[in-house]
């Protein structure tokens, strides 16, 4: 009956209804006891015993929503929004609301407080694929009760003025917060997300969370004061598919500029031989692109290619050609962006912004990459628009029959486009202007 129209209609009443704080205060008084006195909030367990809550203090506080904390571009600008908001007398809190494993790795100078919790709801992060669809999740399916309780709990306590929610599926957070700016963060479309990777050739291992229908989608959007999307195609989309009733700001992931010291000595160029690199998540696509590319340059004695990042458990168990190096994870970007003489992104799979494309340029490296992996990024050349992992192979392959000054100025050519692409990218998205847009709406 909950996926029904009118089941969902009596639900969402009677669920506002039980979470007034007046209400959910008398049902749970007294169950809670910190320093003798009773906290009239309900016990929530944070998988090291009952959550104690300190004494609130003073100043803005704003809630942040994840399912997750790695180094990943998400994440990255989840805390590039954080550190705004501090600069602006917020304190930051983090709510981990996971599925799988705790996450250790937290940067502590960027969150004041940080709140774990396990998702007990069996359906969290566990995708509804039926052979007649592949996108059968519905906005509120991987949250439960003992979510909104904890929302209820931390916000009768801090009084958030904001809170910022990772994801769709967690929206449903905005409905007990009726006091806070509620901002969206949705960094990618869900409308028929898994119909996207099926069609694509996609295993269903891959699939992650899909709505149906935009109205599904649109039901989350319209929770929220205010969503960001990570470029303008998908905030075009948020904003059609809510009726433009809901403001829609795009937001994109900006790195920090850390150019590479562009005097390169030649002895780090090696005649007749090309050193790529490839620095990617663990993310499906990902895997799959890569492969397609080792698969394209197998035993190629002019190019290395170098893969780092949470990609290479995937490719663990693979065979590997002799001119192919897995790195694993890395420590030092900065060091890993000055190590060879060109990056490459061969991502062929539509899903927002490509950050890692961004990154590099960042670096101010030369970077060639397929048109998708250059979605948003405003890039026009040839390098920046090739179809596929094939293409990529081939522009390389071409690469590796220029005279050796030749490929060194091509190679330096690209390396100069990227820059000026970031240059021309960062001022088209004022961060400082975006951050008071968000707080003004």
């Amino acid at each position: 009956m909950y996926h029904t129209r009118m089941g969902d209609f009596i639900w969402t009443k009677f669920n506002q209804f039980m979470h007034r704080p007046f209400i959910w205060n008398k049902l749970h008084e007294g169950e809670v006891q910190i320093d003798g006195n009773s906290n009239r909030l309900y016990c929530m367990d944070f998988d090291t015993g009952i959550f104690e809550l300190e004494p609130v203090g003073e100043g803005k506080k704003a809630l942040v929503i994840v399912p997750w904390y790695s180094e990943n571009a998400a994440i990255h600008n989840i805390e590039n929004i954080a550190e705004m908001l501090k600069k602006r007398k917020y304190q930051m809190h983090l709510f981990l609301y996971y599925n799988e494993f705790r996450p250790d790795n937290i940067n502590r100078k960027v969150w004041d407080r940080v709140f774990y919790q396990h998702a007990s709801n069996p359906y969290f992060s566990h995708t509804n694929v039926s052979p007649n669809c592949a996108d059968g999740d519905y906005i509120d399916d991987w949250v439960d009760d003992e979510f909104l309780q904890s929302i209820v709990r931390m916000n009768e306590h801090y009084h958030y003025d904001l809170c910022m929610a990772n994801y769709l599926f967690y929206s449903k957070a905005f409905e007990v917060l009726p006091n806070a700016k509620k901002v969206l963060y949705t960094h990618d479309k869900f409308t028929k997300h898994n119909e996207s990777l099926k069609k694509a050739g996609f295993p269903e291992w891959s699939f992650w969370f899909g709505v149906n229908t935009e109205r599904e989608e649109a039901r989350a959007l319209k929770r929220a004061d205010i969503v960001l999307a990570s470029q303008e195609e998908d905030a075009t989309f948020f904003r059609k598919i809510t009726n433009y009733q809901t403001k829609v700001i795009t937001y994109p992931f900006v790195p920090a500029c850390h150019y590479i010291d562009e005097k390169r000595n030649d002895n780090k160029y090696e005649e007749d031989l090309i050193k790529v690199g490839y620095l990617a998540s663990s993310n499906p696509p990902n895997y799959f692109a890569i492969k397609k590319l080792i698969s394209d340059l197998a035993n190629n004695k002019k190019i290395q290619l170098n893969i780092a990042g949470g990609v290479c458990n995937m490719l663990s168990s693979l065979k590997v050609p002799d001119n192919i190096r897995i790195l694993g994870y890395i420590d030092d970007l900065k060091k890993f962006y000055s190590s060879y003489d060109i990056y490459i992104n061969p991502d062929t799979f539509y899903s927002g912004l490509k950050c890692k494309t961004l990154e590099a340029m960042s670096y101010g490296v030369a970077i060639i990459c397929t048109k998708i992996a250059a979605t948003g990024l405003g890039l026009k050349e040839k390098y920046h628009q090739l179809e596929s992992e094939k293409e990529c192979a081939k522009y390389l392959m071409e690469l590796t029959n220029y005279e050796d000054d030749v490929r060194k100025k091509t190679i330096d050519d690209i390396r100069k486009e990227s820059i000026h692409q970031y240059n021309l990218f960062i001022e088209r998205y004022p961060l400082d202007k975006l951050m008071d847009d968000i707080l003004k709406s």
